[in-house]
């Protein structure tokens, strides 16, 4: 399965695409950082992941949705994940700097 990350670069996206390559799946991804999204990004995918930090207009989700290609928001896809496994450790924390009450 081709599996294609939108927000590719953020540390969560990062970590899953790893762990989906680990398992034999080819992995591609986009982000910001890493360029502009265009929708040739997509055209091999199999799947779509996507971060809550990309905007549901984005050009990547939207071609997706209309070539009929599944599209998982990230949490949810690392919820598919830990249902593979029998025993899931999680680690949290704070998204960003928040202030000291």
């Amino acid at each position: 399965m081709n599996i294609h990350f939108v927000g590719a670069r953020g540390v969560s996206m990062r970590q899953l695409s790893l762990i989906v390559n680990s398992l034999g799946h080819a992995v591609t991804g986009s982000d910001i950082v890493m360029g502009a999204h265009t929708p040739d990004n997509i055209m091999d995918a199999d799947l779509v992941v996507y971060t809550s930090a990309v905007g549901e207009d984005n050009c990547e989700l939207s071609l997706a949705r209309k070539r009929g290609i599944p599209v998982i928001e990230r949490a949810d896809f690392l919820g598919c994940l830990c249902r593979m496994y029998q025993n899931v450790i999680a680690v949290s924390g704070s998204h960003g700097n928040a202030p000291l009450l």
